[in-house]
C-alpha cells in the first residue's frame, strides 16, 4: 500500500459556496447562534458551508488535524482509564474549536491551551430524570478548563472541583451542539443512502473548520494495532459473520477527509475516507501515532454517533454594570458582566491600575474592595487568561488624612475650652444679649 503519512497537508482544491445557507441554515437552532470575532467564521457562516445533497463544490480532501492538541493517553491507569475515550474526545473537539475560530495563536502543546477531559467528568452533577449526559453535551453544562489546572490524572483520584474552577470552566462553555446522526439508540446502521447524505454533510463541516465528535460501534477485535493486529494507516474491515457490531465500541474525533487515501480501490466508499485521533496515546498505530485513516464504507456501517460544536460563549469579559460609580479605600463594590471566569491565573480587579482584594469573583458577577492608594480611572477586570474588560470609569473619594482629622479635634476642642472659660476671641463674635424692658416702672 503506498504510504499515507498523516503529517503531510491535504489539498483544498475548493471552497464550498456559501449559498448552501437557505437549505442549511436550520441545521443549527437559532439559540444557538452568537457573534463571532470578523476574523473568523460565524455560526452563520459555518451553517452556511453545510452540505447540499449533491455536496456541491466539495473539496477532495481537507485536513485539520495540525490544530488538534497533541494525542493524549486515556490509558494512563489502566484500572479506570478505559472509560475515558469518551471525555477525551470531548476535550479535543473543544480544544480544536476554540483554536480555530477564537484563538488561532494557542500554542495547543502548551497544557494551558489543552481541555481537561477530567473536569468535564467531575464537574457534572447530575441532572433530574436523565441517568446519563454524555460528555460533549456536559460541555454545554460546564463548559471547559485548561490541562495545566484540572490535569488527567484527576480522573484517577475523583479530585472534587472548587469553585473557582467551576466558575473558570463557564468561560468556555458550549453554546450550540449539532448532532448529524445518533443511532445508537437503535442500534441500527443507516441505509446507504441516507449515509452518504450524512457523510457529505460531515465532510462540508471538517471544511468549515469544525472537528467531529464521533461513537464507533461494534467489539474492535479487528482494530489495528490492538488484540495482536497489526498497525495500519488505512482501514476498510471486513466484519466476520457473527461480529457483535451492535455494542457500543469508542469514541473519538474525525479532524480530516480525503476522497482518495485509498486510490487502488474501485469505488468511492472504499477509496476515500476520514482521518481520526484516537486517546490512546502517540504510541498507537505505529508511524500513525496515534491517528487512523477510515473508509467511509466503514464510517457509514459503524460509526453509530456524529456531533460538531457550533458555537462557544465568548472568553472576553464585559463588564455591564456597578452598583456605585464612586467609593472611598475599604468600600466594596459589586460588578455585573460577563466572562470573569474565577479567581485562577491571572483573573484580578484593577482600579486604576491598582489591584483590588476580592470578597467574591464569579463569572458573572464580583465584589471587589477599592484598594488603598487607589485614585479615580479606569475600573477594569481581567480574567484568568489575563484577558480584559471593557474599561469603566470609577470615582475614589479621598479621605482626609490623618493630620487634617487631629488638627480638626485639636481646634474643636480649644473652640469648647474657650466658651467655658469666656475667652471669646474675635474668631468668635461676642454674643450680644439685650436686656429685657420690665412692664413696671
Amino acid at each position: 500500500m503506498k504510504s499515507m503519512n498523516r503529517t503531510t497537508p491535504l489539498a483544498a482544491t475548493a471552497t464550498p459556496a456559501k449559498s448552501s445557507i437557505s437549505g442549511w441554515f436550520r441545521a443549527i437552532p437559532s439559540r444557538s447562534i452568537r457573534p463571532v470575532k470578523s476574523k473568523f467564521l460565524s455560526v452563520v457562516c459555518a451553517a452556511a458551508l453545510v452540505a447540499t445533497a449533491n455536496a456541491q463544490s466539495l473539496p477532495s480532501s481537507y485536513d485539520l488535524s495540525s490544530e488538534m492538541p497533541p494525542i493524549g493517553d486515556q490509558q494512563v491507569n489502566r484500572g479506570r482509564g478505559g472509560t475515558a475515550c469518551q471525555l477525551w474526545a470531548a476535550a479535543e473537539t473543544l480544544t480544536q474549536y476554540v483554536k480555530h475560530f477564537e484563538h488561532p495563536e494557542w500554542d495547543l502543546t502548551n497544557p494551558q491551551h489543552q481541555f481537561s477531559p477530567s473536569f468535564i467528568n467531575n464537574a457534572y452533577t447530575p441532572i433530574p430524570g436523565v441517568t446519563y449526559s454524555e460528555p460533549i453535551t456536559e460541555l454545554t453544562r460546564v463548559g471547559g478548563i485548561a490541562q495545566s489546572i484540572y490535569p488527567y490524572e484527576n480522573f484517577f483520584t475523583d479530585a472534587g472541583v472548587t469553585t473557582a474552577e467551576r466558575q473558570s470552566g463557564l468561560l468556555y462553555r458550549v453554546t450550540g451542539l449539532n448532532t448529524l446522526w445518533d443511532y445508537a439508540k437503535t442500534q441500527t446502521p443507516p441505509i446507504y443512502s441516507t449515509s452518504q447524505t450524512l457523510i457529505d454533510q460531515a465532510k462540508s463541516y471538517i471544511v468549515s473548520g469544525h472537528v467531529l465528535d464521533v461513537l464507533l460501534r461494534g467489539d474492535n477485535l479487528m482494530f489495528p494495532d490492538t488484540n495482536g493486529y497489526p498497525a495500519m494507516n488505512f482501514y476498510d474491515p471486513v466484519y466476520p459473520t457473527g461480529a457483535n457490531l451492535t455494542s457500543m465500541g469508542h469514541q473519538v474525533v474525525f479532524c480530516a477527509y480525503n476522497d482518495n487515501i485509498n486510490p487502488s480501490a474501485t469505488d468511492p466508499d472504499h477509496r476515500g475516507g476520514f482521518l481520526m485521533a484516537n486517546s490512546e496515546g502517540a504510541n498507537w498505530n505505529g508511524d500513525m501515532h496515534g491517528y487512523l485513516w477510515v473508509s467511509y464504507a466503514y464510517v457509514e456501517q459503524y460509526v453509530a454517533e456524529c456531533s460538531v460544536i457550533t458555537s462557544i460563549v465568548s472568553d472576553t469579559p464585559v463588564i455591564t454594570g456597578l452598583d456605585v460609580s464612586q467609593g472611598k479605600p475599604g468600600d466594596v463594590v459589586s460588578i455585573c458582566g460577563v466572562s470573569f471566569g474565577g479567581e485562577l491565573g491571572d483573573a484580578k480587579v484593577l482600579f486604576n491600575g491598582i489591584q483590588a482584594t476580592n470578597l467574591l469573583f464569579l463569572n458573572n458577577s464580583i465584589e471587589a474592595v477599592v484598594p488603598d492608594g487607589a485614585t479615580s480611572g479606569e475600573l477594569v477586570v481581567y480574567n484568568l487568561n489575563g484577558l480584559s474588560s471593557n474599561a469603566v470609569e470609577f470615582t475614589v473619594v479621598p479621605e482626609p488624612s490623618t493630620g487634617l482629622i487631629a488638627l480638626g479635634v485639636m481646634s474643636t476642642l480649644m473652640m469648647r475650652r474657650r466658651k467655658r472659660t469666656g475667652d471669646v476671641t474675635a474668631e468668635e463674635p461676642r454674643r450680644h444679649h439685650s436686656r429685657r424692658r420690665s412692664s413696671y416702672h
